[in-house]
């Protein structure tokens, strides 16, 4: 922890045995200096959360806390659960099980109340805050602080990107994922976030920001995982987009099993390959083992050609299609009540004579240009299969 002290610029030699002792005193007899000390220990924190001392971005670990900032010196902070207390008030911090349970207002909003909207959840949110105990949180191994600002910063930052990955997929079953399926999407953005992170980090997004659509599917009502999450496009959660999400669990799962067995084929079994070809038994389970993968890569062929086959992309252009052909026939039927047809039999007879004159144009050019047929014909049979 020296070495990370040393980063922090409020954290001097001089000022340590203040910032290590218990300084409740200073918010009467010399309140600077309390606000002073609250400061140095965020920027702490916030050092801490950026270097991963606790293998997370945007959470702080209750029950460890005061132990991993333990000076050799100057031991625990005593006045850690005093700080808490003060950024949990301003809503730096905001405890994990709170912030999962209920919207908080972002950061900035809890320093204008300009607004009486924001007035209002600032009053809620601080009634249910100041039942809250930094020091009761130690005995949970389970409570996290969420640190606000940089999960404010952080998630549309991530956000923006996992929608750039969907789009260079170009297909509507890619925004369609479960939560495991976005967590594997959210670390390979950034391999430094944890669980708890991820799991911060989608709450915000679909909750808070309303930036993309989250539902609990029917029967998984008390686990968190069993999310339906739907990235960029229209946020309206489907029945059909849960059976697009039930066919890629599908492939996942067998995936997954298909992998299991190559494992077992492909490492553990040709160790012992000559002892099992020795015995019957053995033979008959390296056969059904095979089988069995076989059976396998077939499922998972079959359901591949079934999300293949559903032409998902394809029906959703069409929706899109038929949108803006209806938008098309409404402005053609505004338009066309403007048009005078007398002055339209003219009008097309320029246009034939202008026509006729491109046409002319268009023949003289074809004619200067050298066509390669075979790599027409090559390029038709391309497009046929």
């Amino acid at each position: 922890m020296k070495s990370i002290l040393a980063q922090v610029p409020s954290f001097k030699d001089s000022r340590l045995p203040s910032l290590f002792s218990d300084f409740s005193n200073l918010k009467e007899t010399n309140p600077d200096g309390y606000e002073a000390n609250v400061s140095a220990w965020e920027d702490l924190l916030l050092k801490c959360l950026r270097l991963h001392i606790f293998d997370s971005s945007v959470a702080l670990p209750a029950a460890s806390l005061s132990a991993s900032l333990e000076h050799p010196l100057y031991g625990k902070p005593k006045s850690l659960g005093l700080v808490l207390s003060g950024l949990i008030e301003q809503r730096t911090l905001v405890p994990w099980s709170v912030f999962k349970a209920e919207y908080i207002a972002p950061f900035s909003q809890y320093t204008d109340f300009a607004y009486p909207s924001r007035f209002w959840l600032s009053i809620r949110s601080s009634w249910k805050l100041s039942r809250y105990s930094p020091d009761l949180a130690r005995l949970d191994s389970t409570e996290y602080y969420i640190h606000m600002p940089t999960l404010e910063d952080l998630a549309p930052r991530l956000y923006k990107s996992l929608e750039g990955q969907v789009a260079l997929r170009g297909s509507y079953v890619a925004g369609i994922l479960d939560f495991e399926m976005f967590s594997t999407l959210m670390k390979e953005l950034d391999n430094t976030l944890s669980d708890v992170d991820i799991q911060a980090i989608h709450i915000y997004l679909s909750r808070d920001k309303r930036l993309m659509s989250s539902r609990t599917l029917p029967g998984h009502e008390k686990l968190h995982h069993g999310e339906l999450i739907k990235v960029s496009g229209e946020k309206t959660i489907t029945n059909e987009d849960i059976d697009i999400l039930n066919v890629k669990v599908n492939i996942r799962d067998i995936e997954n099993r298909v992998a299991a067995l190559e494992l077992t084929l492909s490492e553990e079994i040709p160790q012992q390959i000559k002892k099992m070809l020795d015995s019957d038994a053995s033979r008959n389970r390296l056969k059904s083992l095979l089988r069995r993968k076989a059976q396998l890569a077939k499922s998972l062929e079959l359901a591949t050609s079934v999300l293949n086959e559903l032409h998902i992309d394809e029906a959703q252009s069409h929706g899109t299609i038929f949108t803006s052909l209806q938008s098309a026939n409404a402005v053609l039927s505004a338009f066309n009540k403007r048009v005078s047809l007398e002055e339209l039999h003219d009008l097309n007879a320029e246009i034939s004579e202008q026509m006729a004159l491109t046409d002319d144009i268009s023949d003289a050019l074809g004619e200067s240009e050298s066509w390669n047929e075979d790599d027409i014909e090559k390029e038709m049979e391309r497009f046929r299969k």
